[in-house]
C-alpha cells in the first residue's frame, strides 16, 4: 500500500467515513487532503484492494480457502 492510499484511508476511518451514518463524505475528506474526489476514491479502492488482497493470501496461507471452495459447491 503507498504512504497516500494509507493516508486516505486512515483518514476516511478517524473520520468517521464507515460509520453509519457517515461522518463525513469522501469530497471532503479530499478536500483536507488537497486532492480530486476522484483521486480520492482511487487511493481508497486500491486502498481497500491491497487489504482484501491481504486477507485472501493470509486465508490461502492458513487453509482457509478450501473451506471456502467446499461451501461454495454445497
Amino acid at each position: 500500500m503507498t504512504n497516500r492510499q494509507q493516508d486516505a484511508l486512515e483518514l476516511a476511518y478517524r473520520s468517521g467515513y464507515y460509520e453509519a451514518p457517515r461522518q463525513i463524505s469522501g469530497e471532503e475528506l479530499a478536500e483536507e487532503l488537497n486532492i480530486s474526489s476522484g483521486t480520492f476514491y482511487q487511493h481508497l479502492r486500491r486502498a481497500h484492494q491491497n487489504l482484501i488482497d491481504a486477507v485472501f493470501q493470509l486465508n490461502l496461507d492458513s487453509g482457509a480457502s478450501k473451506q471456502c471452495d467446499e461451501m461454495s459447491t454445497q
